[in-house]
């Protein structure tokens, strides 16, 4: 039992269901303190998640981007940043102007394609995380999107367990942490190029070499 002033609070052995009971019991002490002349106490103020992770949705189709977003900001509590952008323009510009973590691309944007999207942001942002999801989830647009530093192509959920999956795989590519160094197919370039360009570079390093 704690007492404070004309304030008693009792702790009970316990496990505890919900922060709910708690919150209303605390709401319920501040306006009873309230109600006395010369106390002014403020009811605790609501705590939004911190937002965690900035996420970037690029697709021509405003519904759908209105929907995924809040679905995404429901699953995620509340720790997505979400940003939206109708084309590539959009998209650029919010890129510029935020930190993102994670962009999602549609392939069907007007003028300026996902596809060269994606080269884009690949070579202007490389710290950012790739992702295409579209409707025209073909074999070629699959090849040309990992090619392109895309790390997942996604067919566009159209049922409510799709959203769930969709967001899942989205939620554990933009928490996964990136390995320090590189690793990758190297094309048109050497072994002897790559120790060339490390001790020039006065670097240590080990140097692992598959196949």
């Amino acid at each position: 039992m704690l007492r404070v002033g004309d304030v008693e609070l009792r702790f009970e052995a316990g496990a505890v269901k919900t922060a709910v009971p708690f919150t209303n019991t605390m709401l319920l002490k501040a306006k009873s303190l309230r109600s006395k002349p010369g106390v002014d106490v403020q009811p605790p103020a609501h705590i939004e998640p911190a937002k965690k992770h900035q996420v970037l949705f690029v697709d021509d189709s405003s519904a759908f981007l209105e929907t995924f977003g809040e679905l995404c900001a429901v699953l995620s509590n509340n720790t997505w940043q979400i940003y939206s952008a109708s084309s590539a323009d959009q998209a650029l510009l919010i890129l510029q102007q935020h930190p993102i973590d994670l962009a999602v691309l549609d392939i069907g944007l007007p003028l300026v394609d996902g596809l060269q999207l994606l080269a884009i942001i690949g070579r202007r942002y490389p710290g950012v995380k790739l992702a295409v999801m579209t409707g025209l989830a073909t074999e070629s647009h699959r090849t040309t999107s990992m090619a392109n530093g895309a790390e997942l192509f996604i067919q566009k959920p159209v049922s409510a367990e799709d959203f769930k999956i969709v967001f899942n795989l989205l939620n554990e590519l933009v928490t996964w942490p990136r390995p320090e160094g590189f690793s990758g197919t190297l094309r048109q370039v050497g072994l002897q190029e790559v120790i060339q360009m490390e001790c020039t570079g006065r670097r240590s390093l080990i140097l692992e070499i598959r196949n």
